[in-house]
């Protein structure tokens, strides 16, 4: 699967999702724990794995974590986070996110613009390393 961008230094960038919804993508920071973990209770229905968490949290540099934000009533809101793995893909394959939420209020065309950013960053990277 071919991927449309790296969004590589371009992460702090608005990118404007159908109903004119406007987010900014960029590295998860300590501050988005909360956010985070409001993220994957919603998943899981109930309390996250700390493991989880801490995965998303903890820099990693075989790992990329990248979240959405968005202002919504006046705040910025975290709306979606994804991780990859940045171990080179096998022949062939394409990297894949490990871990993407996103906040149902914003839908699809987040999860859509998450994944693009993860995976295009995630085949820049393994193309930086081979050079």
């Amino acid at each position: 699967m071919v991927h449309s961008f790296d969004p590589g230094a371009l992460l702090s960038q608005l990118y404007v999702l159908p109903g004119d919804v406007k987010v900014r993508l960029r590295l998860t920071q300590r501050r988005d724990e909360r956010a985070i973990r409001t993220l994957l209770s919603r998943r899981v229905g109930g309390q996250p794995d700390e493991f989880e968490v801490l995965r998303v949290m903890r820099f990693d540099p075989q790992r990329l974590a990248i979240c959405a934000t968005t202002l919504l009533a006046g705040v910025e809101t975290l709306v979606g986070v994804g991780t990859i793995r940045l171990d080179p893909p096998r022949p062939h394959e394409s990297p894949e996110p490990e871990l993407l939420l996103v906040d149902e209020r914003i839908g699809h065309s987040l999860e859509q613009l998450l994944r693009g950013a993860l995976c295009g960053r995630a085949e820049a990277i393994a193309r930086d390393r081979a050079a």
